[in-house]
């Protein structure tokens, strides 16, 4: 692989896809490159704050080196919060 890694994007994914998501991807390329997962902090992929915090956490435990929030600048104020508390 050319590449210093990859981010994946896990946008519309339930937590259990987005964690078997980056753990092929992960047995894919190796433990020495980086995995990052995206995700859209939008309607109609999370609900609420809680949905966006489950598939964080889910990305990190199966082996997410990083997170991406898509459009991050474009993000309304209220769901900054939810992206923050992802982060927590």
């Amino acid at each position: 692989m050319a590449a210093d890694g990859l981010v994946l994007c896990t946008y519309d994914m339930p937590a259990e896809k987005v964690a078997a998501s980056i753990q092929r991807a992960r047995a894919a390329i190796g433990t020495e490159k980086f995995i990052g997962a995206g995700f859209r902090a939008f309607h109609p992929e999370f609900a609420d704050a809680d949905a966006l915090r489950a598939n964080a956490q889910a990305a990190i435990a199966a082996g997410a080196g990083g997170l991406n929030f898509y459009c991050y600048g474009l993000i309304p104020a209220a769901r900054l919060d939810w992206v923050k508390q992802a982060l927590a």
